[in-house]
């Protein structure tokens, strides 16, 4: 791979379910070491993306390059170069754990001279020593998490697309498939899909939100939340007034309510000066005698930025 080239480049995307656009032309790039969350609600386009990038679902239009090779013109060197956990791991059940990861090793077409190696390499990466001569059939919903990973990484790729992965997983088995996903992206560029914020959160530094088929952000976790952290305040009142009141005042693009006695308030501009603003709303507050009883500035969570970005898109 030449020097600047993304490890992935993805360019005007786009896939059609009869008359329904599930994909509208998305384009974007990921780097080698990058862990990007693909975020949105159920319908948005995030498995329809996977899919089409690993090369199971052909798109109605764009392209796809993997190390520089064109996942459709040059199918056989692009696939080498990813790894691919479905929502549904690729398993058979009749097989034996060190028997299904040597057919994979075979499968990714490895030498046979180090199929053996790779075979004991990802048992011990995924924490599957205890299992590796047990069926699959017998094994727990997590050791089957970890079995469809080290499925995917067996040959090493330089990019792993991982499609809900920690979906059915208990508390202990959650932490140690996101602390493989950590392990892998510190040298493998990775795409995790996922509804659930929180596993966003904990495992990837960037971030893609799909709506209704279409890319609404693609920027680091932490611009997300700076887009609307900052840029409102909570104003609690015991005698508020009405809406329209607290919305004239100069600076504020609009007030919700969030319950009998408190407002959200939002700033015009992200680069307005927040503490103005607030000096201003309790000065109104007491020449009026609201009962002014909190003023405070939000601190946004992943969910509310999330929840925003979906909301205003």
């Amino acid at each position: 791979m030449m020097k600047n080239t993304p490890l992935l480049a993805v360019d005007s995307l786009s896939h059609y379910y009869r008359q329904h656009c599930a994909l509208n032309p998305l384009s974007f790039q990921l780097q080698a070491g990058e862990v990007m969350g693909f975020l949105g609600p159920n319908g948005a386009g995030k498995s329809t993306t996977l899919q089409i990038l690993a090369g199971v679902l052909s798109p109605h239009s764009g392209s796809v390059r993997i190390q520089g090779h064109d996942l459709f013109s040059q199918p056989k060197a692009a696939r080498r170069c990813l790894g691919y956990l479905p929502d549904q791991p690729p398993l058979y059940p009749e097989m034996r754990v060190n028997a299904y990861l040597q057919f994979c090793a075979q499968l990714h077409e490895l030498p046979r001279s180090r199929q053996k190696h790779a075979v004991k390499e990802v048992v011990s990466a995924c924490g599957l020593e205890e299992k590796s001569h047990q069926l699959i059939a017998t094994l727990s919903k997590g050791y089957q998490q970890r079995l469809g990973l080290a499925q995917a990484i067996i040959h090493q790729p330089p990019l792993i697309l991982l499609d809900e992965p920690t979906i059915g997983l208990d508390p202990e088995q959650l932490q140690a498939v996101r602390q493989l996903i950590r392990q892998f992206g510190k040298h493998s560029g990775i795409i995790l899909s996922s509804h659930i914020l929180s596993e966003v959160e904990a495992v990837c530094d960037r971030v893609l939100i799909l709506h209704q088929g279409t890319m609404r952000f693609d920027d680091t976790l932490s611009h997300l939340q700076q887009q609307i952290q900052g840029q409102q305040l909570i104003l609690g009142l015991n005698q508020p007034p009405e809406l329209k009141l607290l919305s004239a005042i100069p600076g504020i693009k609009k007030v919700t309510q969030q319950d009998a006695l408190h407002w959200r308030v939002y700033c015009h501009d992200e680069n307005q000066d927040l503490k103005a603003l607030a000096s201003k709303l309790a000065d109104c507050a007491a020449q009026q005698q609201w009962g002014l009883f909190e003023l405070r500035q939000e601190r946004s969570s992943l969910e509310q930025a999330f929840l925003e970005t979906i909301k205003h898109s």
